[in-house]
């Protein structure tokens, strides 16, 4: 589970971080976020809700996203957004009762780290991958200086990552990126993607096509080749998946 977990958050590039969105519709943003080719969602656990809103969004996009949760810093809230069906497990900062709880139930769990020291004793306790946070203080720099002695540690800078500076955290060695306000600044006015058919032959297209893995097995992930109304969505996807290319 851990590993399918780890190659879809490879592929897609980038993990959305929703934070408030359980006091607007969590499932347009999710729905949205889809549309624009992002299928890792991750639902911070300060929101009011967290478990429930896992629940919605694994009942309504789970067949197409792989949903997780972040902000967890106690073995009892991993438990709790675990039981929910929590995928993956994010937090901010180390906690070793987290990581314990994730690897009881085979969920894939990025503790957060700042220094080389942190994300060596991460990854000794059973991290699967670790969390660079706040990205934006440190830059793309520290993630190529933590990657040279520690290339074993799958990194995923969060916090400031933005179309700005994405492509460069990924060419310094980044697995993915964690983005939240840059990709989801708000609550969607509109998700809107209309497919190109002989009765509006003018319309904007999405299509999806279906990768596949080096086993054969059938990738998740969307190519959007339209238009995505959703604000800050498509520049952002631009820059991500432009910069991986098709092997993510």
């Amino acid at each position: 589970m851990t590993q399918e977990t780890f190659e879809t958050i490879r592929e897609s590039g980038v993990v959305a971080v929703l934070r408030g969105v359980d006091e607007g519709d969590p499932v347009a943003v999710a729905e949205a976020l889809l549309a624009g080719g992002v299928d890792v969602i991750e639902v911070t656990a300060d929101n009011a809700d967290t478990p429930g809103t896992i629940r919605r969004l694994q009942s309504a996009v789970g067949d197409e996203a792989t949903v997780g949760a972040g902000t967890v810093i106690d073995g009892p809230t991993a438990q709790s957004v675990i039981a929910a069906g929590a995928e993956f497990v994010v937090s901010p900062s180390s906690h070793a009762d987290v990581i314990a709880t994730c690897n009881r139930h085979g969920v894939l769990v990025a503790p957060g780290i700042m220094t080389p020291t942190e994300a060596a004793e991460a990854y000794e306790q059973g991290a699967d991958l670790v969390k660079v946070f706040p990205a934006k203080t440190v830059g793309p720099d520290h993630v190529a200086a933590l990657r040279g002695p520690l290339s074993q540690i799958p990194l995923l800078p969060t916090g400031g990552v933005s179309p700005d500076n994405a492509a460069a955290f990924l060419e310094a060695g980044a697995v993915a990126v964690g983005a939240g306000s840059a990709l989801v600044p708000g609550r969607p006015s509109r998700t809107e993607t209309t497919r190109r058919s002989p009765a509006a032959p003018n319309g904007s297209v999405r299509s999806s096509t279906r990768r596949t893995r080096a086993d054969g097995s059938p990738s998740r992930r969307s190519r959007v080749t339209g238009t995505i109304r959703f604000p800050g969505l498509e520049p952002y996807l631009v820059c991500v998946h432009g910069n991986r290319g098709d092997d993510g």
